[in-house]
């Protein structure tokens, strides 16, 4: 097939300004491709040690290729110390996106219903989380726009 390069390419030519890719975390050759063609990285990980251990590496990629990224701490259980200690480790490492998502019933009943918890309870605490989290990931998306516009004129004028 074609290389991811010349397919992200092809979209912007096509008009196209937002390609969303959902890969698994670890380390591939396929992880590596979509993370260098990247304006952002978002890593969703749960809270446990095995969770935070296994998105290292995403992190990592991200950084090498010097693309952004931020963590997304997901399913986290509320008020729980392990929800805080992953907290504090994500901060330490730096690039956590705020809110945090955390493990809730009307998420889980949404998706049996085969729908979001925004259509089905949309005044309740798990809609605003993902709202709120919207909101962040499209301040970044933002943000790299921006970053991109002026990095493309920037190269025009020297060109």
């Amino acid at each position: 097939g074609r290389a991811l390069a010349a397919v992200h390419r092809d979209m912007r030519a096509d008009g196209f300004d937002l390609l969303i890719l959902d890969c698994p975390p670890g380390f591939s050759p396929i992880l590596q491709e979509a993370i260098r063609v990247a304006d952002l990285v978002l890593v969703p990980t749960g809270a446990s040690v095995l969770d935070l251990a296994a998105v290292a590496s995403t992190a990592d990629m991200a950084e090498d290729a010097d693309v952004p990224f931020r963590f997304v701490l997901n399913r986290a259980v509320f008020r729980s110390r392990i929800a805080g200690a992953a907290v504090t480790a994500l901060r330490t490492r730096g690039n956590l996106m705020a809110p945090t998502v955390h493990q809730r019933v009307a998420i889980a009943a949404a998706m049996a219903a085969g729908r979001t918890v925004l259509e089905t309870d949309p005044g309740c605490a798990a809609a605003r989380e993902l709202s709120a989290l919207w909101h962040s990931v499209s301040g970044c998306l933002t943000t790299v726009a921006v970053a991109r516009s002026m990095r493309r004129r920037a190269a025009r004028r020297w060109a």
